[in-house]
């Protein structure tokens, strides 16, 4: 398994093509463990390593405050602290 922190080509592409409005659309994150598969080629969200405690839901959480900005010729988003409630656990990755 393995892990590679970017934006996966499937979304880029459907970003493109007008598929999502990040600022309007449902955002979720999701969170995996150490043997989560996620890379640029993720198509789709998966329970397959995702991590399981309580007070986590599969699936993840919905994102709010989203934000969608730009400095220089960057362009970047936003959002607000997503909290998990009770307590710690582990988490390696994460799916948005």
């Amino acid at each position: 398994m393995s892990i590679l922190q970017t934006q996966t080509t499937s979304f880029k592409a459907e970003l493109y093509q007008g598929i999502h409005d990040l600022t309007t659309d449902v955002i979720k994150i999701a969170l995996y463990t150490a043997n989560a598969n996620l890379n640029a080629d993720t198509t789709a969200y998966t329970t397959s390593n995702e991590i399981v405690y309580t007070g986590y839901t599969a699936g993840g959480k919905v994102m709010t405050g989203i934000t969608v900005n730009t400095s220089g010729y960057t362009a970047y988003v936003g959002f607000d602290n997503v909290v998990w409630t009770p307590g710690a656990f582990t988490a390696r990755c994460a799916l948005i």
